[in-house]
């Protein structure tokens, strides 16, 4: 049996409100947008935090929209890392990892490779380097290979 933490699950959605003690607060002075694109020049569309489970392989493009006084100081400095989860990733070394192409940058382009809850991070700080608004975007990857998967509603049982 495993314990589950709802308010940890629920500071997982990036678009909901947060409590914290720094000066910035995801979402209301900045939010983190997800886009994904399923296959190679397959549509690009929005994924919101956690909404569905993504297979491997699906691209995912993060975007920090600024928002209020933050558009107009902006950060002096932006980091955007990768904490992934499961054992898939733990055996491949690759549980935490900073994005460092992309620091300083308000984009990041990542895909999806490990089955499990994940997430991107995004931490913003001041010209003192002081850490001033930080935020996660859970992305949830189930390749359907495993065996929980095949505990859902049977095809056709809806139908008849």
């Amino acid at each position: 049996m495993r314990l589950f933490d709802w308010e940890k699950y629920i500071q997982s959605f990036s678009f909901l409100p947060k409590e914290s003690d720094l000066r910035y607060v995801a979402p209301d002075d900045f939010e983190i947008i997800c886009r994904i694109r399923k296959q190679e020049n397959g549509p690009i569309m929005d994924y919101k935090s956690n909404s569905e489970a993504l297979e491997k392989g699906v691209s995912l493009g993060f975007k920090l929209q600024l928002k209020g006084a933050l558009r107009v100081i902006k950060p002096s400095k932006i980091t955007w890392k990768v904490i992934n989860r499961g054992k898939e990733a733990e055996e491949a070394n690759a549980l935490e990892f900073y994005m460092e192409e992309y620091q300083n940058k308000d984009t990041c382009y990542q895909s999806t490779a490990y089955t499990g809850h994940h997430y991107m991070e995004c931490k913003l700080y001041d010209s003192q380097g002081r850490l001033i608004g930080q935020d996660r975007f859970g992305v949830y990857v189930n390749d359907e290979k495993r065996e929980m998967k095949k505990l859902g509603v049977k095809e056709g049982v809806l139908t008849q």
